[in-house]
Order: C-alpha cells, then sequence, then structure tokens
C-alpha cells in the first residue's frame, strides 16, 4: 500500500488583493476621473431633466378641488367658527352632606327680568282685549236707535213742490177724463182705479201743504 502526502497538493488561497493596493482597498478616483464619469452620463441623457418643483407648486397642485368633491379643511374651518361651546352651569352647595343645585333653576338668579318683553302685556291678552272691545262696539251700534234728522223746508222748495203736483194733477185728471165711459174689461178698471188713487193722493198732498205755513221734513 502506497501513501502519499496529501499535505504537498493543498494549494494556498489566492490572494484577492490587488497588487497596486496591497491593503486590499478600493483606490479614490481623482477629480479628472470624476469629471469624465460625468461627462459621460450627460452624454446619455436624450436632454435636460426638468427642475425639481416648489412646495408651494407642489401644494397648488395637489390641493385642487373640483366643484364635486368636498373640501373638507374649508367645511372643518366653518364648523369651528359657528360650533356653540355648553353654557358653563352655576353649581352652589346648599348643605353641608354636599347637596348641589343649579342656581338658574332654583331662582337664585335674575334671569326673566333681562328679557325684551318683561313686565309687558302678553300679545295674545293685547289681542283679546282688542277683539272684545271691538265686539262690544258692534252690540252698540246694533242696539242703538238712531235720532231722526229733521230739516226745515225753504217757501221757495215749497212753492216749487206745489207746482209740481199740480201740474200731475192736471195730467192725471187729463188721462183720467179720456177714459172711455164703459170699463167692461179688467185692464180699463184697473186703469181707471189708479188714476182715482193718483188724484186723491195728490189733492191731499196740496191741500197740506197749502194748508201749513211751517213744515219740517224727516231725512
Amino acid at each position: 500500500m502506497n501513501c502519499t502526502d496529501t499535505s504537498k497538493n493543498i494549494q494556498a488561497p489566492v490572494s484577492r488583493k490587488n497588487e497596486t493596493n496591497p491593503c486590499g482597498r478600493t483606490p479614490r478616483r481623482s477629480n479628472q476621473q470624476k469629471q469624465t464619469a460625468d461627462n459621460n452620463k450627460r452624454c446619455l441623457l436624450s436632454e435636460r431633466k426638468s427642475p425639481t418643483p416648489k412646495t408651494r407648486a407642489l401644494i397648488e397642485k395637489y390641493s385642487y378641488q373640483s366643484k364635486n368633491e368636498k373640501n373638507h379643511v374649508k367645511s372643518n374651518i366653518e364648523f369651528v367658527k359657528n360650533i356653540t361651546f355648553k353654557e358653563k352651569r352655576h353649581i352652589m352647595q346648599d348643605s353641608n352632606n354636599g347637596h348641589c343645585q343649579d342656581s338658574v333653576q332654583a331662582g337664585l338668579e335674575l334671569r326673566y327680568v333681562f328679557k325684551k318683553e318683561y313686565g309687558k302685556t302678553p300679545r295674545y291678552i293685547r289681542r283679546n282685549r282688542y277683539l272684545i272691545e271691538k265686539m262690544k262696539k258692534v252690540e252698540q251700534d246694533a242696539n242703538k236707535v238712531p235720532e231722526p234728522s229733521m230739516r226745515y223746508v225753504e217757501d221757495e222748495e215749497k212753492d216749487a213742490v206745489l207746482d209740481g203736483l199740480k201740474a200731475n194733477l192736471k195730467e192725471a185728471e187729463k188721462q183720467f177724463l179720456s177714459l172711455p165711459i164703459v170699463t167692461d174689461t179688467l185692464s180699463k178698471r184697473n186703469r181707471k182705479m189708479y188714476l182715482e188713487n193718483l188724484m186723491l193722493k195728490l189733492q191731499q198732498d196740496i191741500e197740506t201743504l197749502e194748508r201749513h205755513d211751517i213744515i219740517v221734513l224727516n231725512d
């Protein structure tokens, strides 16, 4: 059996260190090398990139709200402006046991005297009083007897009335004399009776005016 020494066949690991840099660190590039690399990068771009937008431009771009969308920021501002805070209650302790009560509800603070209508007659009472007075006035007007209004007839007016009555009497007598002698129909008899009554009434009125010197009429 042949025994060989395996230790001789084992090779030493290859060192990855750069010959120029025995410490194994990457050498620093010079300024000329950096400038050359930047030029190579610029050549690869077809056109120059746009500059980075400013903060205000970004806010205006992404804060745009369409008409159909709700502006939550604006609605929150309006809500805070119109919010009403709960009124602070005035609590007071009225016993040694710690019993507390609201001073406003207990009537210990002036509250109703500061109202605009305090000390004034309520509106419904004023309305009822007006309706009652109106009804009383209507009843008084209905039960009130109207006073007769009298006036004195002047002489000129009296003479004019007499002349008119006498003219009407003559006209009635003329129509009565023109009636036929035989009144054999109903219409003829009615016509004759009407003229007789008219003449009688006219004669009575004429005699009344001629008999009295002072005449007072009730309008």
